[in-house]
């Protein structure tokens, strides 16, 4: 998962610096770079943590995945808060460009911890 993690990470910051250069790389556009590139900025770090500190692996992939799960509502909420206003497309596209990308890795932290839990078990 350390690998995944960073995988992840490195597309979020890579995410946040195509939204804000698609708003017009200006200071009044910061946060469509600071937001989805500082979820990408921890999943690296935990990643990198992970793959450094094998035993400290579980505790900081447990971490990513709760950055994943707050990455998820806040994308996807705001995404579709941007949906029933008046729609800001490039807001709405990062947003929800987020909330599917922390989804998605959500989904593969918990598939991890399952298959670690019943390994353990058959051990």
């Amino acid at each position: 998962m350390a690998r995944n993690s960073i995988l992840f990470g490195i597309l979020m910051v890579l995410l946040g610096v195509a939204g804000w250069v698609a708003a017009g790389a200006t200071a009044a556009a910061k946060t469509a770079l600071i937001i989805p590139s500082a979820f990408g900025g921890v999943l690296i770090l935990c990643g990198l943590i992970g793959a450094k500190f094998p035993g400290a692996n579980k505790h900081v992939m447990h971490v990513a995945a709760l950055v994943a799960l707050l990455g998820t509502v806040g994308g996807l909420m705001m995404a579709i808060k941007g949906l029933l206003g008046e729609p800001h497309w490039l807001k709405i596209i990062t947003q929800g460009s987020l909330g599917v990308l922390c989804l998605v890795f959500l989904v593969l932290c918990v598939r991890s911890f399952i298959q670690a839990r019943v390994a353990r078990k058959q051990v």
